[in-house]
């Protein structure tokens, strides 16, 4: 469904922007690009004693389109991504998290300096930034030696007799992601990094105290290719 939201999304701004009112000649066409790259995530999590996180190495990719709102100083970049999320802990338990999103940012992308390299070839630093609803599509936990188990995803509370509240999390998440980019003629690198805004974690039932509240984080290191 959000696979289809994002092509959706693609297709509507490719199809807005390219009117001859709002890009003309002096701003440029629409480049569309790949990318991928790895990604360290975790948990931010509060109201609940949380120790001994470490970071997960996992990979994130996919496509973005560049669409010149003012010459090529300003930019909409609408992205379609696989982004994959985790979350490891290895104080008295070894417990590993790892989740599959579907994630569309919508960023505005702004260019702050250029420089020549060589021959007439510039390279630009670019500063970007913009909220992303993102859907997981996939999720496995593993615990000690035990084999891996698959997650379960829900978006209702969860009841209080729950054996294992570790493995429900919310299909949902949404949040802002900000980047820097070197960027020349076609290659590009990108330092960038997620923090996610909502609860990933559903709730419980008939729960008195504070409930814990998972949120996603993530810095990305990533290389595309424009067109």
């Amino acid at each position: 469904m959000v696979f289809l939201f994002g092509v959706s999304l693609f297709c509507f701004c490719a199809t807005l922007f390219a009117q001859d009112s709002l890009i003309t000649k002096k701003n440029g066409k629409i480049t569309p690009a790949l990318q991928a790259g790895i990604s360290l995530s975790h948990f931010l999590v509060s109201n609940e004693k949380n120790t001994g996180n470490e970071p997960t190495l996992r990979f994130t990719g996919g496509i973005n389109m560049d669409i010149p709102i003012k010459d090529h100083k300003i930019l909409f970049r609408p992205e379609l991504l696989l982004n994959l999320n985790g979350h490891k802990q290895t104080d008295s338990v070894f417990t590993r998290t790892h989740l599959s999103y579907i994630k569309v940012p919508a960023n505005i992308v702004f260019q702050l300096c250029s420089f020549s390299r060589d021959a007439g070839n510039w390279t630009y630093l670019r500063f970007g930034v913009g909220p992303y609803l993102a859907y997981a599509i996939h999720g496995n936990y593993k615990q000690d030696s035990s084999s891996a188990s698959r997650v379960d995803f829900t978006n209702k509370e969860v009841p209080s007799n729950t054996a294992n509240y570790a493995v429900y999390f919310k299909h949902w998440d949404a949040g802002i992601n900000c980047f820097f980019e070197f960027t020349g003629t076609h290659f590009y690198s990108q330092l960038g990094s997620s923090f996610g805004l909502v609860n990933i974690k559903p709730g419980i039932e008939n729960f008195s105290g504070p409930q814990a509240m998972y949120k996603n984080f993530c810095v990305n290191l990533s290389y595309g290719w424009r067109f």
